[in-house]
């Protein structure tokens, strides 16, 4: 049976602190959504883009943090979930070097913004129009014989786009 004036006791020592890191968790995600510090590194074509994946990964990190802030008040022992974290991050990490390269070229591309959706361009060896610009690669269509192309950010090294009078 469920004793009252235990849970009473609980809340009275622990529900000021959990609704205070709670809060407190809000406010930053809330801060950091109101003054997105990165947007003007990002051209408008691609601004709903960057701004969809940098809200998610906030979200999910101030969605960890706060279950290892507040675990504890339930008597969870929370250094075995951060040694976990460390060593799921560094095996997630070391897994996706490629495609970690390829999302942080593709940033950097997009914060120049050398080319766009219908230039006309050659890089990685293709010379095309380009169809799609996503997360980690662009498509172009080849001019030639009409195929699709995939490239991922980190093979481009030298950019061709020609120039239109």
């Amino acid at each position: 049976m469920i004793d009252a004036n235990a849970i009473s006791g609980w809340l009275s020592l622990n529900g000021l602190s959990i609704l205070l890191k709670i809060l407190f968790l809000l406010v930053i995600y809330k801060a950091l959504l109101f003054f997105k510090p990165l947007r003007h590194l990002v051209p408008d074509s691609y601004e709903l883009l960057f701004e969809h994946i940098v809200e998610r990964f906030l979200r999910a990190f101030l969605i960890v943090l706060g279950a290892i802030y507040i675990l504890p008040h339930f008597g969870v022992d929370t250094i075995p979930i951060i040694a976990g974290l460390g060593f799921v991050g560094f095996a997630l990490t070391f897994a996706s070097q490629r495609l970690i390269g390829d999302i942080i070229s593709g940033f950097m591309l997009m914060a120049e913004n050398k080319f766009a959706k219908g230039d006309d361009v050659e890089f990685a060896g293709k010379e095309g129009v380009v169809n799609t610009i996503g997360l980690r690669g662009l498509t172009l269509i080849d001019k030639k014989n009409g195929r699709d192309h995939f490239i991922p950010y980190g093979d481009i090294r030298t950019i061709s786009k020609k120039l239109t009078a």
